[in-house]
C-alpha cells in the first residue's frame, strides 16, 4: 500500500511573502513554477485551501477533489468540493483518507496545517523577487519549532527559481 503524503506547496519571494493582494493569484511567480505546480497536482488526489485561495482560483478548485478550509459556512454547488470548519469537523482524518493531499494556501491554511502537523513534506519555489510587502508564508508564530530535513532542490530557470523540497522529521 502506498504511504500518505501530505505536502504543504506554495511560491514565496526572497523576503518570504506569498501574496502581495490577498484576493488574487500570485502575477509574480514564473512559468516554470506554474508547470512545476500543475505536475504536482495532477499527481494529487485532495487539494485543500482557504477560502480565499478557492474564491481566486475558483474556476480551477472546482475541476479538482477539494477540501476548503473555512468557518463560514458555505455549500458548494459541485460534489467534488466541500467546505469544512477545521473547529467543527476533524480536517486530518478527511486529510489521512487520501494517498497524496496538496495544501494550497493561504497563509491561514499554512499556518494550521503546520500547528495541527497535517503535512509530511513542503515544497517551496523561490522566486528572485522581493516584495516588500504582503502576506508572508507563515504568520503563527503558535506552532512549536519543526524540523525539516533537505531532500531536493531544483533549479527551475536562469532567473534563479529554485523549487525545493523538505521532509518534515
Amino acid at each position: 500500500m502506498k504511504r500518505h503524503k501530505c505536502s504543504l506547496i506554495a511560491a514565496i519571494s526572497l523576503d518570504g511573502k506569498i501574496s502581495d493582494d490577498p484576493k488574487h493569484m500570485p502575477d509574480w511567480t514564473s512559468k516554470e513554477d506554474w508547470r512545476e505546480f500543475q505536475k504536482f497536482l495532477s499527481t494529487s488526489d485532495l487539494v485543500v485551501s482557504g477560502r480565499n485561495t478557492y474564491e481566486a482560483a475558483k474556476d480551477r478548485m472546482n475541476k479538482r477533489n477539494a477540501l476548503i478550509v473555512t468557518t463560514k459556512k458555505k455549500v458548494s454547488p459541485f460534489p467534488n468540493v466541500r467546505f469544512v470548519n477545521p473547529k467543527k469537523e476533524d480536517v486530518l482524518k478527511i486529510i489521512r483518507a487520501h494517498q497524496n493531499v496538496a495544501i494550497l494556501g493561504g497563509a491561514g491554511v499554512y499556518n494550521l496545517a503546520m500547528r495541527k502537523k497535517w503535512c509530511t513534506d513542503i515544497y517551496l519555489t523561490l522566486e528572485p523577487v522581493l516584495l516588500g510587502k504582503g502576506i508572508s508564508l507563515f504568520t503563527d508564530d503558535v506552532f512549536s519549532r519543526l524540523q525539516a530535513k533537505p531532500v531536493s532542490q531544483k533549479k527551475l530557470n536562469r532567473k534563479g527559481t529554485l523549487l525545493l523540497h523538505y521532509k518534515l522529521i
